[in-house]
């Protein structure tokens, strides 16, 4: 009798003979057709155990295979998916990153034009594939499509709104987001220095969760559209933009490597505007094959990377100082030279009539940590990490302290962001008032005076019990830092813009009324510092007090393209009034250029210090017209020596170290590289001498 045929899976039918049980490894799919075939026992009674673990081996390799399948299929929809998601942000990303560079575009040549276009996409679409990397990897897991759906919309959300606040932050101030975001995120008080706008931080929010939206719904509209593909089909969108990207890559740097190695400066300087542009020279390759030194480039800053401090040069020496007067200096955020007038600043044009005015006066930075550095250290701003790291404060601040001074620094936010509680005031931390009560900036600017008011009539009180211990009092009013606050009910100039919309990209539309906000910002705080000289006068202090008033740098209004400060140094971010009142001097207005930098030798001078100032300055006295001065501003990665005709701005980080660019009074450049070199060599040796005299092994 015939036994009638079985499907794969099913028991053998009872009395079957039973064939000789396997011997040897059996792997499942062997298990599997043997079975099917009738390898294994009938398992017929409880007792046959060969029978049942073939049985049992068997159906575990039926369904695991039939799995696998299943999986295999899921895996390369997933893959897909996700390739076709990555690319799609990829041309979302260039899109983006083609608006750092349209301005260039239509300024340059073909050839720089494709340059520009491969640069772009090269970048874009690398940190496209960079993100896309771990949805590649998810989607050979278990439920890939869940977490590919999970962790794509975020990186995918994330990397449109970082190239976008990059290209936010390069409009305005030139550059991209650089180590002063790090500084900015790390260090305590970094976040409210920013004083961001109720309205941009709406807008990001609402970015970002519309973002994250449609990332999300792409992606699933993606993979629905991916059901049933095979290996093949899987891996093309991955080749196709890896394909595209490598050749962007290959030709754009063979392009810059080939011009640097030319000196074709042209094409070299495009590829600033282009995001995270990392650049490749063949220099040292060249001079390898042609059996030369390779040339090394000039560079005007001497690394303080391994180096020590020595500030100052030489042990000061003192004369016998006489009278010592009391010392106020009020130093208002953002404040440039053409916001001092008798409609901006009433008090302080009034009080500048028996004072000492400066009128080309420039901040030793675009930046407030490197104007009040100047100031305190009359140091150039490139001296700021080596001091920041040696945490040594500045000289002035000794001699204050070994006369006798108290200190009344009074500020309304802290003094953490920049880190002036490590350099500045580091001697001094336990006198700092810093952290004044109030729920908003404009109640912490009110108390800061009051405090001062307060202060004041303490010493006067002191004094007439025969008291005599003279003091300094430093006061850093910041209201008009970007947004400009000020109080609702102080509105002189209209109209003004009640918020500024950073994200807007619309800002020369709003150019007037964000310049009236500021003059309100700068008109309120000319109110303060006129109640600061009352109080003087009221406690009769004021005639044995130096007086001064000045701004840690300037803010552009969108000369030359630019906005705020820390981007360019151009005359509106760096030139500053200065008010210096000086018991027994007459009114002056001095001409001449001055920095930051001249003021600590000035006060050292008054206060007997007998060295020369070259012993712990870069700087000399604000009176000293012996000579021109040598004029240096400097910002996060950037300074430039000031002149006549414009200013030579030079690289003071990494490979930025090696730039050096000659810029016009319009600030556009005129030459690069050798040819400045050629032009200034005196200045510019001069000026490399500074940069490492106070640095040592």
């Amino acid at each position: 009798m015939q036994a009638s045929p079985r499907l794969p899976g099913t028991l053998p039918e009872a009395g079957a003979t039973a064939r000789a049980r396997p011997v040897g490894p059996v792997t499942r799919d062997a298990q599997r057709s043997r079975y099917a075939l009738g390898a294994c026992p009938t398992p017929g009674y409880s007792g046959d155990r060969a029978a049942r673990a073939c049985w049992y081996n068997f159906q575990r390799a039926r369904h695991g295979a039939l799995h696998s399948e299943i999986m295999s299929a899921e895996h390369y929809v997933s893959a897909r998916a996700a390739g076709l998601f990555v690319v799609a942000n990829a041309v979302v990303a260039f899109s983006i990153g083609l608006a750092f560079v349209d301005a260039s575009l239509l300024r340059t040549d073909t050839t720089g034009r494709l340059f520009l276009i491969a640069a772009t996409l090269g970048q874009t679409g690398t940190l496209c594939l960079l993100c896309g990397l771990p949805l590649l990897a998810m989607s050979r897991t278990r439920r890939a499509a869940l977490w590919i759906g999970v962790l794509g919309p975020a990186l995918f959300t994330a990397l449109p709104v970082f190239l976008y606040v990059d290209l936010i932050v390069y409009e305005m101030f030139r550059f991209h987001i650089n180590g002063l975001a790090v500084n900015l995120m790390t260090t305590p008080g970094g976040f409210q220095a920013l004083r961001l706008s109720q309205s941009d931080a709406v807008v990001f929010a609402m970015t970002c969760m519309a973002g994250l939206a449609a990332q999300s719904v792409l992606f699933a509209l993606l993979h629905r559209r991916s059901a049933s593909v095979g290996a093949r089909a899987a891996r093309k969108p991955w080749l196709a933009l890896t394909a595209v990207v490598l050749t962007a890559l290959v030709w754009e740097r063979a392009a810059y490597g080939v011009a640097d190695l030319r000196g074709d400066t042209r094409l070299t300087h495009l590829a600033r505007p282009v995001p995270l542009y990392l650049p490749i020279t063949f220099k040292r390759v060249a001079a390898r094959w042609s059996g030369n030194e390779p040339v090394r480039e000039r560079s005007l800053l001497v690394s303080s990377t391994g180096l020590g401090l020595r500030y100052p040069l030489e042990p000061l020496e003192f004369a016998t100082p006489g009278d010592l007067p009391d010392i106020v200096w009020v130093v208002l955020d953002s404040w440039r030279s053409d916001a001092f007038n008798s409609e901006v600043t009433p008090n302080i044009h009034e009080f500048g009539r028996n004072s000492i005015l400066f009128d080309r006066h420039m901040a030793t930075g675009n930046a407030t940590r490197f104007g009040i550095f100047g100031m305190f250290y009359g140091l150039h701003g490139a001296y700021w990490h080596p001091v920041l790291a040696a945490q040594r404060g500045p000289v002035l601040v000794d001699r204050l302290l070994d006369l006798g001074y108290r200190f009344e620094v009074i500020t309304p936010s802290p003094l953490t962001f920049p880190e002036f509680r490590r350099t500045v005031f580091v001697d001094i931390r336990s006198q700092l008032m810093d952290q004044l009560p109030g729920e908003t900036l404009i109640d912490r600017h009110r108390q800061t005076v009051e405090t001062f008011e307060a202060f004041t009539e303490q010493v006067a009180r002191e004094r007439a019990e025969g008291s005599d211990d003279p003091f300094f009092s430093f006061m850093f009013f910041d209201s008009t830092h970007a947004p400009y606050d000020f109080p609702a009910d102080h509105v002189r100039f209209r109209p003004y813009a009640r918020e500024i919309n950073y994200a807007g990209r619309d800002l020369e539309a709003q150019r007037e009324p964000i310049l009236n906000r500021y003059r309100n910002a700068i008109n309120w705080l000319d109110l303060l510092t006129g109640r600061v000289i009352d109080a003087l006068e009221r406690a009769d202090l004021l005639e044995g007090t130096i007086v001064l008033i000045t701004g840690d740098h300037g803010e552009a209004f969108g000369e030359h393209g630019l906005w705020g400060h820390n981007s360019a140094f151009t005359d509106e971010q760096i030139h500053v009034p200065l008010v210096l009142r000086i018991p027994g001097r007459e009114h002056a207005v001095i001409e001449d250029a001055t920095s930051h930098q001249d003021i600590a030798p000035t006060f050292m001078e008054l206060l007997g210090v007998a060295n020369r100032a070259s012993d712990y300055s870069n700087g000399r006295s604000l009176f000293d017209r012996s000579s021109k001065r040598r004029i240096v501003a400097c910002g996060w990665s950037e300074c430039a020596w000031i002149h006549d005709d414009g200013c030579v701005v030079f690289g003071t980080s990494g490979g930025n170290s090696f730039s050096l660019e000659a810029r016009g009074l319009d600030y556009r450049v005129r030459s690069e590289g050798e040819g400045v070199a050629d032009e200034w060599p005196e200045a510019l040796a001069g000026l490399a001498s500074d940069l490492g005299r106070f640095l040592t092994d």
